[in-house]
């Protein structure tokens, strides 16, 4: 017989692969961008089940009726859903066998908040798209240029293995002079 302790480990590691499962069964049959309504929706309603499932197996059927357990529950919940969320992209690269094409595009415009970067452009198609690059480390030197609206960059554009697409800013090739 396992004590809770033990059951609490199972749980988190056949929670771990579940979660993993779960995005790839969504990504290789539905695909597509992963911020739609129908894969938050997707995402909230597979970590419901895993987290009842877990709980079940846990506690079994005293499962406690305290304020903080039911809390606790919620909050795995949205943590298991995030954790979806997360893992759809890096999986969606990983999934791939297209190793991406370069090419260069005008950059439409440029915000630069105090908690994000955002760059819009036009990719080869003609679809506009938004690229963040808040979290993308790019690590400038002196003598490369900046993202600025009007200014042109190479992109690498990734076909993943979800149907989604990826694009990462190669570099910066022209930035429009700016008079003040």
């Amino acid at each position: 017989m396992l004590t809770k302790e033990q059951k609490t480990v199972l749980s988190i590691i056949i929670g771990i692969i579940c979660t993993v499962v779960s995005v790839c069964i969504y990504g290789f049959t539905v695909g597509g961008e992963y911020l739609s309504f129908k894969y938050l929706i997707y995402s909230l309603l597979t970590a419901f089940v895993m987290t009842s499932l877990a709980f079940l197996f846990i506690f079994g059927k005293k499962i406690p009726k305290k304020l903080c357990w039911k809390e606790l529950y919620v909050v795995i919940i949205l943590v298991v859903s995030a954790l979806q969320l997360l893992m759809y992209q890096p999986l969606n690269l990983l999934s791939s066998e297209d190793k991406g094409r370069e090419y260069e595009v005008e950059i439409t415009d440029f915000y630069s908040t105090r908690g994000s970067t955002e760059v819009y452009f036009t990719d080869k198609n003609g679809i506009p798209r938004k690229k963040d690059i808040t979290f993308d480390f790019m690590i400038m030197d002196e003598h490369e240029l900046a993202p600025a609206t009007g200014g042109r960059m190479i992109v690498r554009e990734t076909l993943g293995g979800f149907n989604c697409r990826h694009f990462k800013i190669v570099r910066v090739t022209y930035e429009p002079e700016i008079y003040f």
